[in-house]
């Protein structure tokens, strides 16, 4: 059930980021649009496996429920934290594109 809720949460962060930059969005390409949609999927699904597979390898290896539950509290906020803020990276670079091009010298 707490992996429900933990999934349940990631994929809330990843709605709260595409209405936070619901302008920068709507203002692009549909092209690009379409991209930023397929990266959020991509990170939903790459975050899901690692979690799956990584909290698999954990149930198998650490044998105290409780510590098992923090642990995949703990992997979970790592990968809501790599995936949201890669995502938000890119989507900062498209709000300010002039502020990317400077990152790049």
């Amino acid at each position: 059930m707490s992996t429900l809720f933990l999934l349940l949460l990631f994929i809330l962060s990843l709605v709260y980021l595409a209405v936070k930059h619901r302008k920068t969005i709507r203002r692009l390409h549909p092209l690009v649009t379409g991209v930023i949609s397929i990266l959020f999927v991509m990170a939903a699904a790459v975050a899901f496996v690692c979690f799956y597979y990584g909290g698999q390898w954990l149930a198998g290896n650490v044998d105290n429920i409780f510590a098992l539950v923090i642990l995949q509290f703990v992997l979970l906020f790592v990968l809501i934290g790599v995936c949201l803020g890669i995502l938000t990276m890119i989507l900062d670079r498209m709000e300010n594109p002039e502020n990317s091009k400077r990152h790049l010298r």
